[in-house]
Parts: C-alpha cells; sequence; structure tokens
C-alpha cells in the first residue's frame, strides 16, 4: 500500500521568509569572514552547513510519521472540522540557537519563535487529538502517560497529570493499564514503529524554524565557530533587517506537509492548507 510521510506545520508569510533568508545570509557572511569555504545562498551547497531554501521554511507543529494514502484524506478531514474553533494569532521571531545544546554534537541551527500566550502549544495539542483519533486512541489516557507528558501541549489539550494519574505512580499505572488491556497495547506498540510521536520524549515543545542542518562530516572546529558566531549574532541587531523592536506575524492557517526525498534531501510538499 502505498504511504507518504508526513507532517503538520506553520507557513511564515512570504516577507518574513524573506526577512529569515536575509538573516541566513548574514550569517554565512558571518563566517565567511573567517576564510571559510562556505558559499552563499543561490550558489553551490555549504561545505557543511545545508540552508533551508526559502520555500522550505515551516515551523513543525507535529510530526506524524508514514501513513497509507487513506489515513491521509482522512486526517484531512479531521483536519478541516478542527480549523474553525481556532482564531487567528500573533507570534514573533525569538533568538538564534543549536540543537543538541552540546555543540560538538550540533545538527541544527533553528532560529526560536516566541508564543507567550502558548497558542502554538494549544494548536499543536489540537493536532495531536485529531492524529490520536484517526488511530483509535483519543481516549486513551495511557497515551498521555507512555508518550510526551512533559510537553506543554499536552497541558493546553487541557490533560493534567494529576487527573490522568490522581494517585499512582506513572509506572504503575502504565503497567496496570498494560495488563488490563492487552490488544490495545500490541496495536500501540505496532503504531510507535512509524509514528515517532508516540514514543516517550523528555523534551518540550520547542517552536522553532530550522535555518539549516550541518553535514555529518562537519568538524569539531567548525562546529565549534559556527556556535560561536550564533551567540553573537541577533536577528534585530542587524541595521539591514532591523525593524521596530519585533519581528511578528499572525498566524491565519496551518499546512499539512508530506516530505518528499529528492536527490537524498528532504523536499517539503504542501498538501492542504486549513486557515482559521
Amino acid at each position: 500500500m502505498e504511504s507518504a510521510r508526513v507532517f503538520v506545520g506553520l507557513k511564515p508569510p512570504e516577507a518574513v521568509s524573506q526577512l529569515i533568508v536575509r538573516y541566513q545570509k548574514n550569517l554565512q557572511e558571518a563566517i565567511l569572514d573567517r576564510g571559510s569555504s562556505i558559499n552563499l545562498l543561490g550558489g553551490k551547497q555549504s561545505s557543511f552547513v545545508r540552508w533551508t531554501a526559502q520555500d522550505s521554511l515551516h515551523l513543525t507543529l507535529h510530526f506524524i510519521g508514514s501513513v497509507s494514502r487513506e489515513v491521509l484524506d482522512s486526517l484531512r478531514w479531521k483536519f478541516r472540522e478542527k480549523v474553525y474553533q481556532i482564531k487567528p494569532f500573533k507570534v514573533t521571531l525569538g533568538s538564534m540557537g543549536f540543537l543538541p545544546k552540546n555543540r560538538k554534537n550540533m545538527r541544527v541551527v533553528y532560529l526560536s519563535v516566541l508564543d507567550p500566550e502558548k497558542n502554538l502549544d494549544s494548536l499543536a495539542a489540537r493536532i495531536r487529538s485529531c492524529v490520536l483519533e484517526q488511530f483509535g486512541l483519543a481516549n486513551e489516557s495511557a497515551v498521555v502517560v507512555d508518550s510526551d507528558i512533559s510537553s506543554s501541549a499536552v497541558s493546553q489539550a487541557d490533560i493534567k497529570q494529576s487527573e490522568v494519574l490522581p494517585s499512582l505512580d506513572q509506572q504503575t499505572a502504565l503497567s496496570e493499564r498494560k495488563q488490563e488491556n492487552v490488544s490495545f497495547y500490541e496495536t500501540l506498540d505496532k503504531l510507535k514503529k512509524s509514528h515517532p510521536f508516540l514514543k516517550g520524549s523528555d523534551s518540550p515543545f520547542l517552536p522553532h524554524i530550522t535555518l539549516g542542518r550541518l553535514e555529518r562530516t562537519a568538524k569539531r572546529e567548525e562546529r565549534d565557530y559556527l556556535a560561536s558566531v550564533i551567540s553573537k549574532t541577533s536577528l534585530l541587531n542587524e541595521p539591514s533587517l532591523h525593524i521596530g523592536n519585533t519581528i511578528e506575524w499572525e498566524v491565519k492557517s496551518f499546512v499539512f506537509y508530506e516530505s518528499v526525498q529528492e536527490d537524498g534531501h528532504s523536499q517539503y510538499k504542501i498538501l492542504e492548507e486549513f486557515y482559521f
């Protein structure tokens, strides 16, 4: 059966994307000052960083994984039903950073997105709810325990740990639930293989836009220097990019993406955009 690797995210407005690309170029130029072999956007790929192209810039709300085309179409209908419950809200571009935090293992350079009202968390929780419902797991409290209970997205879904587990230790409750419903957990274990979001995670939801990914061949000194440049670079301190005190945009929709491999790299195809 044909399948698709999908996720849900936000696509920045054209004006914001253009600013981010200019920011990428400023970052590359700062690295070039050292005499690095990195090339500017529009030319060849850098020697140790693959910069995200403008049409691929996005903020991931929820990575789903591989699903059949039938499930994909069903998810579309569920998203359409949910989108009318959401109102537009504003977010702001924040500071730059890298992941993991240990620079010697750095793989991703990102630009954070600030959302003090936690609207992104709430939106991510709604999307997660649709996905769990699609897999028949929406009403299973054990899924919350066994997955990303530390995520702010879960708390925004009005699911409190004290309500899910009023008196029992998480692991004890999970063990008892497994004994009560073996078939459910057999199904869950199978789903985990193709849907990473059902696996446990200690990382909170971090809204961000990926600026670039480091090649596996990146050297230690290159990672160290890039980390140093990042720590000294601020989007709002760049004269050519300065716009008041903040750079913000109004979120009016979310996008259902398919990740497609082309020439060894991921390309993001828009399946549908859902407007609030």
